[in-house]
């Protein structure tokens, strides 16, 4: 998972979006209609042309197993049940402080800020599907209440939200876990929420609770696709740092670099993997000084680069 800006201002007028708001009545499944103006919500320079699942970032070709999932759920939202609280709870250490009680978000059905773009892995039966759990002392929004202008706090993390879209990290062996550090959570946590909800424990928390309910480490052709992407992505700074040594010229560092780039855009297979590559990346201290720090600063310019992209690219929420 990473950020996805959205709902893009840029893309505020796009045919599909005009067109769904011109109907005058919607139902059940209409919303797959929105399909190209979500796949485009992540698309930069429009250099990745297969769109992708916002939660997994597996890239989808085929369009019919691609999804437009209710991030709140339209019918159902249930707490999470005993047996994933268990299975949640043993990796934890301690209790997952849920409110119990159930809900639905009917008035968000056919409100395309609620949509996300997914595949059946993280959204069907035994996944994300029917749960949305919210922290311990807070309520369920209301009928007609909107997530962007009254706080609700959802245990899942959401793609959409920059602050939640870093709140994971890809290992070099392709699983995925909580950037923050464990720390353990008591109820006493649960008396401020708003003081408390972007502490390093919650952030771990909600990690935790995000990749057992979008099956993020549950499949092997998942964490083998994240592993070679974060491998390549070392063997290609492994290239560059080579590239930098040798005095190569600036033209052809300029062509290692650029894909380098691209691969952590929002849109690009597997990105996260390719930014916690760069982030973790170790050059030889044996190594002239200057190449070490004009490797460095490149690295950095990238992620700068990427990051400015996500800043600069207007959204807003109030558009409905």
């Amino acid at each position: 998972m990473v950020y996805v800006p959205y709902p893009r201002v840029d893309l505020n007028n796009h045919k599909d979006l005009t067109k769904w708001r011109s109907m005058v009545a919607r139902k059940d499944g209409d919303w797959k209609q929105l399909k190209i103006f979500l796949e485009e919500q992540s698309r930069f320079m429009d250099i990745h042309a297969v769109p992708k699942c916002w939660y997994t970032e597996l890239p989808q070709g085929d369009n019919y197993a691609l999804d437009v999932e209710h991030f709140r759920p339209k019918k159902q939202a249930s707490p999470l049940n005993s047996k994933q609280i268990k299975k949640i709870e043993k990796k934890l250490g301690y209790p997952i402080y849920q409110a119990m009680n159930k809900g639905a978000y009917p008035w968000l059905e056919f409100d395309y800020r609620n949509y996300r773009l997914t595949t059946a892995l993280p959204n069907r039966a035994g996944a994300k599907h029917v749960f949305f759990p919210i922290a311990k002392n807070t309520v369920r929004l209301n009928d007609k209440d909107l997530p962007w202008e009254k706080s609700e706090y959802p245990l899942l993390l959401d793609p959409t939200d920059l602050h939640d879209s870093q709140q994971l990290v890809v290992l070099p062996n392709g699983l995925v876990e909580p950037r923050s550090k464990k720390n353990v959570l008591v109820a006493e946590d649960f008396d401020n929420i708003q003081l408390n909800w972007h502490s390093d424990g919650m952030n771990y928390l909600r990690a935790s609770i995000t990749i057992e309910m979008y099956r993020l480490n549950d499949d092997r052709i998942l964490i083998k696709a994240r592993k070679e992407r974060f491998k390549n992505t070392s063997s290609d700074l492994d290239t560059l740092v080579q590239a930098i040594s040798e005095k190569m010229s600036d033209v052809l560092k300029g062509m290692l670099i650029k894909p380098l780039a691209e691969s952590i855009l929002p849109s690009a297979p597997f990105s996260l993997a390719s930014r916690c590559a760069m982030e973790a990346y170790t050059i030889d201290s044996s190594l002239d000084a200057l190449v070490i720090e004009t490797t460095t600063n490149i690295i950095k310019m990238i992620l700068h680069r990427v990051e400015k992209y996500n800043l600069e690219t207007k959204v807003n929420w109030k558009n409905p």
